[in-house]
């Protein structure tokens, strides 16, 4: 009943982590690839963050712009990522050529009881 598939791989030349002067990390993006969940087994953007401190500075851009680069050095046919409703990075994503293809839902489950 349940597939029990390798992990996902992780797609090491699209992925990156920087650190600001101080040492701590200012932002990163997490990728994977070829993923079982699409069609055409693409990359996928796992996660994509930067700190507070290093927001509105390009370094989201940088990032996006490494995990595109990475993707297409890996023979991959397309990058696909998750984004919620609301979230200002999706004018970045937008703007990079990202299209959306999928809508998906969520439902918060109750707590648990007893």
């Amino acid at each position: 009943m349940f597939d029990h598939a390798d992990p996902v791989p992780p797609l090491a030349g699209a992925s990156a982590r920087v650190t600001g002067p101080d040492g701590r990390s200012a932002g990163h993006v997490l990728c994977a690839g070829p993923v079982p969940w699409t069609d055409d087994g693409c990359g996928w953007i796992l996660n994509l963050g930067v700190a507070p401190a290093a927001q509105r500075q390009g370094l989201g851009r940088a990032l996006l712009a490494h995990a595109l680069r990475g993707s297409r050095e890996a023979g991959l046919p397309s990058l696909g990522l998750e984004v919620a409703d609301g979230n200002p990075a999706r004018r970045m994503y937008d703007a990079a050529g990202f299209r959306q293809v999928t809508r998906v839902f969520a439902v918060q489950m109750p707590p648990r009881t007893g």
